[in-house]
This record gives C-alpha cells, structure tokens and sequence, in this order.
C-alpha cells in the first residue's frame, strides 16, 4: 500500500493544483500538497520522515474523499507541512512561493520538455530559444518558481580576519580526522561522490597561501592530503576524461531510484561499485566539471602537471559533450572551460564555454532571474547556474566587449534574484566563493558587499560557538572565509580580551582592541619609549615575538599596537593609528617618536601611517614587511578596505602605496631597518624590502636590509631573534 501510494501522489501532480488555487479541501489539491511535503521529506534523505508522510497522506487522503468539506485531514496535513518545513498550506516557504502550476501548464510543459532536449543537442541557440520561449509563455507566472526551498539563516557581523579564519579552517579539519585518514591513503571512501574530494581539495588550494602566512606548521599535512585526494581523482577519471558516479542503491533514496530506472532501460553501466559510463542524460558534467576545476587549481598551484592534464582531459571531454536540458549540469562545463582557457590561453576552451552559455543557459532564465523550470529554479541549482556566469565573466578579456555584455546581461538578474532571496529569508545556501567571485565581476555593488560579508560570518557561526569548532560548513566554503577580511569598522567587544605573549594590559581605542605591555624598569620620566607592533589582530603578537619583546622589555622599551583589522594601510586604519598615537602619548605618557615595528602586513599598515607622520616616528623596523600595496594583498584584494573599486585604487596608488611615500621619512631623516628572506613567495623581497631599500637610498635615506639566504615568509626563529633587529630598535627607542 505505501508503494501504491506514492505512485499515486507522483502520478496525481497534474491534477493537484488547479484546484488547489480555490478548494484547499479538494482532493487533488491535498494530493498535490501532500506531493510536494513528499518531496522535501525525501530531498533530506529522511527515511523515517518519508514513511511519517506516506502513512500520514494515506490517512489524509482517505478521510479527504470520504468527506471533502472535513477540516480534520487539513489540520493534519498542515501540522505535517510544518513538520518537513513547509508553511501550512503546502505552496510556500517562509512565505517565498513555491511551484504551483495548474494541470494545463503541466501538461503543455510535459509536452515541450523532449523538444527542450532535442533542440540543445542541434547546438543552435536560436531552436533552443524558440522552445523555451514558448514553455515560458506557458508556465506564466510559475516560470521560475522552485518547486523546493530552504529555510534560511540571519547571522550578525563577523570579527574574524585571516589568520582567525586560516586557524578556524584546520580546527574544523582535525575535527575530521576519521573521515580523512582513509583518505591519506589515497584510497576512495565507500559510497562518496567525486565532487566530495574535489570540494576537499579545492579547499587546500584555497587556504594553502594563507597557511603559508599564519599556519606555516601545517603545510606539510596539508599538502600530503592535496596529494592524496589528487590520487583519489585522477584515478577515477574514466579514459574518456569523465568521472565516475557512485551506485547508491539502497544507500540514497533519491539517486538509488535514478541508477534503478537506468539500469532497468540500459542506458548505464555499473562496474567495480560506480557507474562509469557517462550519465545519458548529462550528468556526467557535474562531477566532471568540480573534479575538473579542483584539479586545474590544485596543479598550476602545487606545479603538477600530471593534475593539470588531467582537469584538461576533463576540459575537452566537456568540450564534446552536448548541451542538455538540464541548464545546472551545462553551468559545470561552462565553469570548466571557463577556467581552462584561464590557464591555457586556447581560445578553443573560451569557445566553447560561450557556445554552451548561448546554448545551455542564457535561453533559459525568466523574467524573475532564475530559470524556468521549477527544478532549476532552486536555490541550489540557481547558485551553480550563477557560479559559471561568474566564471566565464573573469576570464573574457576586456577586448570582448560584446561578450561580457551579453554575459553580464544574464549574470546581473540572476544575482539579483539570489540577494533577494537572502533578503527575505536570510542565508538559504552556502555561497562565499560565489559572492565573492561577483564582488569582483561588480565592485560597485554594495548590496553584494554586505551579502558576503554575512555569508563569511553565517559559515563562521555554523562552524564554531567559540568554544568548539567542526566542518560546519563545506570545506570550500569555509576556506574561502579566509578571502574575506573583516571590515575595519567592525566593533570591539565591550570587555575586550586579547591573548599576549607577555603579561599586559588590553583596553580600547575608538572602539578598537588595543594592547600596552609596560617595561617593569622604565624611567619614570617622562616620555617613556615605546616600540609600536603590528599587525595586532587575532594571533598576533604571537609566541614567536616573546624572545624579542622580553630584550626590548629588559632594555626598559614597552611594547604596544591597535588592531584596525584588514585595513591594508587604508585611511580608515590610519585615523584608527592616530586615536591610538594619540592615546599612548597624550593620556599615558609615552614617547611622541616611538620605533615602529611591523611583522608581514603590519609594515604596510605602519608604513601608511608612518609617511603621513614623519615627525612622529623614531624609526621603523620590519620582518619581511609588506611595503608595496600592489605585491601584497593586490589591489583586488584591498580595494574593499580602501572603499574603492581596483581601477579606482590603482588611478589613486600613487596616494597610499608606501614605495610610492618615501620621501616624507627620508626627509625627516627616519632610519629604516628590515630582515626578509630571498625565498618569500608570498611577500617577495624585490617588490618589498628591496624595492625599498633602492629608491630609501636615492633619496638620501638610510636602510639597513638583512636577507637571510633560502628563507621564505614563514616562522624561522632567526627572523624573530634577530639581534640587529634588537639592537636597532633599542638604540632608535631610547635615543629618539
């Protein structure tokens, strides 16, 4: 009977709704309601609320036709709409509509949909618009309606900055280590998708260059995992160049049924536990196209070019394969080729990936931005759509006009229908990578400004209470909060805390976090000397600084900073350095002339500050800082803090970059003094301390530049125990 009643709620759809718009009690409508809770109870892969919905739809059903007018069988099935996540009623969410067409538009859309598939396999632009825009003359209003939705959430500002979110991202992945020490096998764990490795790996490339900075001590772990999930993918690729899909009978409800049908008409084969063939129906491009993409990134980033060639054997398998009327699993395609010509320059790849935009998605948006069918219409369907809009609108050049146009086009709607959904009902999928990818496709949106730097705080929250720390999150998704800095405004707790190497006082400024630790044997004269830190964000001043800060101590210099978050030497963060400037000397007694002291990112923040306030430096001092704002974060990447667009941050560089601003210090006769090795990737020497050095002494100043042969930017003792750098610093310190 169970069996019998679930091929009738599948079968009764297209007479559901018709009624359902004015008898709420009618029989087909209650079927097409009890449809829909079906499909969201089986859409979460709830074998025992799936069995709670059919039992409870054979009772209601069968009270329904034995009285219609009955308010007891709808009281029931509003009390299981609730149950699954419906809103009582059955045809919406949180008030957002879902699907409800009525049987004509159902049955002229059945109509359609083998037209839909065969005009995409013509490659003709032109026959698949012609079909879609008739199914969109016929579905009216619910064209672009999903036929499913998810609850969403609304989280509050986050505080974390990078090296907060790089530590995050590796507590989260101990977490894991059951899950992953198979893995480091390089063997497949039992019934996972590829995608599950791909998203895994795409997440070490992703948080790598951060590791590299903040957790140089997990590289080589991670790095091992990067290779052992390569493994994992590059040996299941098929000859062909697609990847396989896992036989899940009896394990997914939802994807059992799909290899059963399949199998039952021939149309796949089943070896070894996967089905290796590729899925007729274009499935394949799914899988194919993450494993594709994860494993271009991971090679280019690691210099593997045996993972290079084999995203790129993935990349001409999709080159092959012909759109389908599914428009997501087309989206993974245009994303692979969209990153392939990225790498390669083959202008075959951009081709391609425009021939399947024309073909397999621009023709199926509606008017409402997201696509037609109430399938693709879903969220989560929509953001895959939206990703490879994204994709392919970074890698056309800016000589293609035209195409950018048309890309944009598309890609604008179809953003905006997602901000509009998060609107309404808060954060409904996890979208960080996607967000930011259009931040930088529209810079000026701040709209989308704001969604991702919620989004990076909503996977924060779903990751961590403060006290315990899972994989809330995907892992590509929590990695790339690490890409989004905390805003400078971002408001210091009420009751400021601050771990410090040393015993200290921790107070505010303007808001801000601020830290002193005070030398026991200071003068009591005043003004003390001072050596200002930075960067002071959450792990910093670390462990690693103790040592150093113990001899400045000793020689009677405190040590003191701010933290102005991610602000990349911005005006904000500067104003934020002069209330703090102002605060040790004016309310505490401390030097005017303090030595400034910044480690990576805390040069650039100093530095900033320290060209406009020449007078107010003794001298400054760094260990391998950042000194140059186009080498280090990029200008991409700072625009944000600097409330600018890249082109309007480069247009002003000349403004705010401290290579460009030395002529104030050398000026005002300030000695510089920086240790940074020959081998730094991240923040290299040339473009930096050495680019400095060169034009310092052109003007007439002094530096001093110590390069510790093969080391790179990472924890070496010997950056933090520098005895020039004491020495230096002391001598400056005490004698201003």
């Amino acid at each position: 009977m169970r069996h019998h009643l679930r091929r009738l709620l599948i079968a009764a759809l297209p007479i559901a709704a018709a009624l359902g718009q004015t008898d709420r009690f009618a029989p087909a409508e209650v079927e097409g309601r009890l449809r829909m809770a079906l499909q969201i109870a089986r859409e979460r892969n709830d074998p025992a609320l799936v069995a709670e919905v059919e039992s409870t739809g054979k009772k209601v059903l069968a009270a329904t036709r034995a009285s219609p007018s009955a308010t007891a069988p709808d009281e029931q099935l509003r009390a299981l709409e609730t149950k699954v996540g419906l809103d009582p009623g059955g045809w919406s969410m949180a008030g957002q509509p879902l699907f409800h067409p009525t049987p004509t538009m159902l049955a002229r859309a059945k109509e359609i949909g083998p037209r839909l598939d065969v005009a995409m396999r013509t490659d003709d632009p032109a026959q698949v618009r012609a079909v879609t825009a008739e199914m969109l003359a016929v579905l009216g209003d619910q064209a672009g309606v999903p036929d499913g939705r998810r609850l969403g959430t609304r989280p509050g500002p986050r505080t974390l900055g990078e090296a907060g979110a790089t530590r995050l991202f590796f507590d989260a992945l101990d977490g894991e280590g059951s899950r992953l020490r198979p893995l480091l096998a390089g063997q497949p764990a039992p019934d996972q998708m590829p995608r599950f490795y791909a998203y895994l790996l795409d997440a070490t490339t992703t948080i790598r260059p951060f590791a590299e900075q903040h957790e140089p001590a997990r590289l080589a772990e991670l790095d091992r995992l990067a290779r052992a999930l390569a493994k994992i993918l590059t040996g299941l690729q098929q000859p062909a160049g697609h990847f396989p899909f896992p036989d899940l009978r009896g394990k997914n409800i939802r994807f059992g049924a799909m290899t059963e049908r399949q199998l039952a008409t021939g149309r796949i084969e089943v070896r070894d536990g996967w089905i290796v063939s590729p899925d007729p129906d274009g499935g394949s491009q799914f899988d194919t196209g993450v494993c594709g993409v994860a494993l271009l990134r991971a090679g280019q980033l690691h210099q593997e070019p045996a993972w290079t060639r084999a995203s790129l054997r993935a990349a001409e398998w999709a080159l092959g394969e012909r759109c389908c009327a599914n428009f997501n699993y087309n989206a993974f395609s245009v994303s692979l080729l969209a990153h392939a010509f990225r790498i390669t320059g083959e202008a075959r790849f951009l081709d391609g990936a425009l021939r399947k935009f024309r073909v397999g998605l621009a023709p199926g948006q509606a008017s409402n931005g997201r696509w037609l069918d109430a399938h693709n219409a879903r969220t989560v369907y929509h953001l895959i759509l939206l990703r490879a809009l994204g994709d392919l609108a970074t890698v056309l050049p800016a000589t293609r006009a035209t195409e950018r146009a048309e890309v944009a086009a598309i890609a604008r709607p179809a953003l905006r229908a997602l901000l509009d959904e998060f609107d309404a009902m808060g954060h409904t999928v996890e979208a960080l990578p996607e967000l930011q990818l259009f931040a930088a496709v529209f810079p000026d949106d701040a709209r989308l400004r704001d969604a991702t730097a919620l989004m990076a705080a909503g996977l924060v929250a779903k990751s961590t209470d403060g006290r315990r720390v899972k994989m809330g999150a995907a892992p590509h998704q929590l990695a790339a909060v690490a890409l989004a800095p905390a805003p400078v405004a971002a408001v210091a707790p009420s009751s400021p805390q601050k771990f410090l190497p040393l015993p200290g006082e921790v107070f505010l400024v303007a808001g801000r976090t601020a830290f002193l630790i005070p030398a026991k044997n200071a003068s009591a004269e005043k003004p003390k000397p001072w050596v200002w830190y930075a960067p002071t964000l959450e792990k910093y001043p670390g462990k690693e600084e103790q040592w150093m800060f113990e001899q400045f101590l000793a020689a009677g210099l405190a040590i003191a900073g701010i933290d102005v978050g991610e602000s990349y030497g911005s005006p904000a963060g500067r104003k934020l350095f002069t209330a703090f400037h102002a605060e040790l000397t004016k309310a505490r007694g401390y030097s005017s002339k303090p030595v400034l002291l910044g480690r990576s990112r805390g040069g650039l923040q100093l530095l900033s500050w320290a060209a406009e306030n020449p007078d107010k430096v003794a001298a400054f001092a760094g260990i391998y800082p950042v000194c140059n704002l186009s080498s280090y974060p990029g200008l991409a990447k700072a625009a944000g803090a600097y409330e600018m667009t890249a082109e309007q941050l480069q247009t002003h560089l000349a403004e705010h970059n401290p290579i460009e601003r030395l002529a104030p210090l050398a000026a005002a006769r300030v000695p510089l003094f920086a240790i940074h090795g020959d081998a730094d990737k991240v923040v290299p020497l040339e473009a930096n301390s050495a680019l400095v050095r060169d034009r310092y002494l052109a003007l007439g100043g002094t530096m001093e530049l110590v390069i510790p042969p093969g080391q790179g930017h990472n924890m070496w003792q010997g950056f933090f125990e520098c005895a020039e750098l004491v020495a230096f610093v002391k001598a400056r310190a005490l004698h201003p």
